[in-house]
């Protein structure tokens, strides 16, 4: 119920252009880390500092990823989205014109005769080849 909240969907939706991205920014934050912070730190220094640093390295991490992420989400990956399902939507419109039936029904009445036929010889047949006439 908790990640289910309306609060979490923004992030739900950009989490797939940072885990994306997130190469891209860290290999933009490693040498600013590597020649500024590193070498701060003494070879004796203590676990809890280190952990500390380790924590504000992955928090500028996201926090770099999030405007490249919201860009990414903006401009292609929900455009992607929406030409996806216009495409499907076009095809399986075509799809139904030219067969009189939807493209669902022709995927059960296959389904259905490869099942009819018995596990061995159905198997072996491929839906793909099932002509469009057999009945």
């Amino acid at each position: 119920r908790f990640l289910g909240c309306e609060l979490w969907r923004p992030l739900a939706g950009l989490s797939y252009s940072m885990y994306l991205l997130q190469f891209i920014v860290m290999r933009q934050l490693e040498k600013p880390f590597l020649v500024y912070v590193a070498p701060g730190l003494p070879d004796d220094a203590p676990l809890w500092l280190v952990a500390v640093v380790a924590y504000v390295a992955a928090a500028l991490l996201i926090v770099g990823c999030l405007p490249l992420a919201l860009l990414n989400y903006t401009f292609v990956e929900r455009p992607g989205v929406k030409v996806g399902k216009w495409v499907v939507a076009r095809l399986t419109q075509g799809a139904s014109k030219s067969r009189g039936c939807t493209v669902g029904q022709k995927f059960k009445d296959v389904v259905g005769k490869l099942g009819s036929e018995g596990a061995d010889e159905g198997a072996a047949e491929n839906p793909a080849d099932v002509e469009e006439g057999e009945d």
